[in-house]
């Protein structure tokens, strides 16, 4: 028996948040059915203090 998840979003995307960086995912589902999922850190605190450039520490 072959089960087949249909796709009802085809592109879908998130972040996930680290103590010291930030990682945004996108996948998509082209119609033949093949994923491509694109990955990129999109922010590391590894070696700030203060918080991210541009933002002002709170007050």
């Amino acid at each position: 028996m072959n089960h087949v998840a249909q796709t009802v979003i085809p592109v879908a995307g998130g972040l996930d948040v680290h103590k010291s960086f930030v990682v945004a995912v996108i996948k998509s589902t082209s119609d033949q059915g093949t994923v491509n999922t694109v990955k990129k850190k999109v922010l590391d605190l590894s070696c700030r203090s203060g918080g991210p450039a541009g933002l002002a520490p709170a007050e």
